[in-house]
């Protein structure tokens, strides 16, 4: 994999400059997105969370998924890997469209009705959405 051992100072100092750039990018990236104004620190960590739980945990996975099924081709893995992150690319193109027109309120009202109707119907889905209601709404 990685053979930190034959690092030396300076590919060490490249290393912790490109994750900072990266965790800042990602941060400020997601800053923009919210009304307040944060500061440089919120942003390395925002960005650092988010390259965890969207870049490295999917990478790990990948990874040992690889590991442990051997009849699956790597070029397999590293398309399904090109998938999330174009998933997740779009994600964030459509939330910008979105923010642009002013259409998060319509959204978000249009989805609180729906999940209010299914919540009322007599069905698995609905029961669950009863059950776990003050989960879902702090998701």
């Amino acid at each position: 994999m990685l053979d930190l051992s034959s690092l030396t100072k300076v590919d060490i100092s490249v290393l912790v400059l490109v994750a900072s750039a990266i965790f800042y990018y990602f941060g400020r990236l997601i800053a923009d997105t919210h009304v307040e104004q944060p500061n440089k620190p919120a942003s390395y960590v925002t960005g650092l969370v988010f390259v965890v739980f969207f870049i490295v945990v999917p990478s790990i996975f990948v990874y040992y998924l690889q590991n442990y099924l051997r009849w699956i081709p790597l070029i397999v893995l590293i398309l399904l890997q090109i998938v999330f992150f174009s998933l997740l690319w779009w994600t964030t193109r459509i939330y910008e469209y979105f923010w642009k027109h002013s259409l998060l309120g319509t959204f978000q009202d249009a989805y609180q009705k729906k999940f209010e109707e299914i919540k009322q119907n007599d069905t698995h889905l609905g029961a669950f959405l009863r059950n776990y209601e003050g989960t879902i709404k702090k998701l």
